[in-house]
Order: structure tokens, then C-alpha cells, then sequence
């Protein structure tokens, strides 16, 4: 795979998103094109890019948003942990303690939301199809 199937001008212009600044766009399309890869066993990067759908496009779109969603998390984490979940509350002597950050849980959580929106993109593509596609493999091979 040599660049993300999708670039900022796709981003902004056809998929319409804007919670990607330009400069950190080709970041998270990266990731999110090297996931959307191994879920399709290597076939979007055997393929030239012009025979791909713009489903595929789409999905790169929304797992970068999904990927800059989770790093944002990620970095604001001393805010979540004062300002997050309620864990528990004392009305008497007015004591809050508040949930601590769970970066596993969150990067887990992540990883499930971001397999399954790539899912909801690619599903009717063939490109998941786990045995033998006669015309994406075919491709492949050309």
C-alpha cells in the first residue's frame, strides 16, 4: 500500500467530513487504510486504486474519524479522569470521585466500533469475502 485510499480533498469534498484538520488527515487515513487492508486480506493493496469502489474510500473516511475521535480521547485523558464519569457521590460531606481513563478498554472499544463501521462500508464490495473471489483475486493477480 502506497498512500491511504482516501485523501482530504475526497475527505472534504465528496464524503463531507470536517473533524479532520488537513494536516493530520493523512495520519488517521493511513491506520484506517492499513485496517481496512488486513480486513480484506490484503486485497485493496494488490488492486490498483481506480478499480477500487468508493465504498472503500467512504470506509477510510470514517475510520479516520473514528481513529481521531479515539487519539483525542486519548490525549484529553487528565480531563476525562477530573471532569469524566461520576464513579461515585457523598452527598454529606460533598465528595465526587470521578472513573479513571481506561485506555485499554477505550483502544479495545475502538478497534470493535472502527471492524464494524468498516463492515457496514464494505460488505456488499466482496472484498471481506474470506475464500476466493474470482474477480477481486483475479484483479489481484494483473
Amino acid at each position: 500500500m502506497d498512500m491511504p485510499y482516501a485523501d482530504f480533498a475526497y475527505y472534504t469534498g465528496t464524503y463531507y467530513g470536517t473533524s479532520i484538520p488537513e494536516e493530520k488527515f493523512p495520519y488517521y487515513a493511513r491506520q484506517a487504510s492499513m485496517q481496512i487492508n488486513a480486513l480484506t486480506f490484503g486485497r485493496t493493496a494488490a488492486v490498483a486504486a481506480s478499480l477500487l469502489p468508493d465504498a472503500v474510500k467512504d470506509a477510510t473516511c470514517r475510520a479516520a474519524e473514528l481513529y481521531a475521535e479515539y487519539e483525542a480521547r486519548k490525549s484529553n485523558a487528565a480531563a476525562y479522569t477530573r471532569n469524566g464519569l461520576v464513579k461515585s457521590e457523598n452527598n454529606d460531606g460533598f465528595s465526587v470521585s470521578y472513573a479513571d481513563y481506561d485506555a485499554s478498554a477505550d483502544k479495545a472499544s475502538t478497534e470493535e466500533t472502527i471492524e464494524g463501521e468498516l463492515a457496514v462500508y464494505l460488505a456488499h464490495t466482496g472484498l471481506m469475502y474470506r475464500g476466493f473471489s474470482a474477480y477481486w483475486d483475479k484483479e489481484a493477480r494483473s
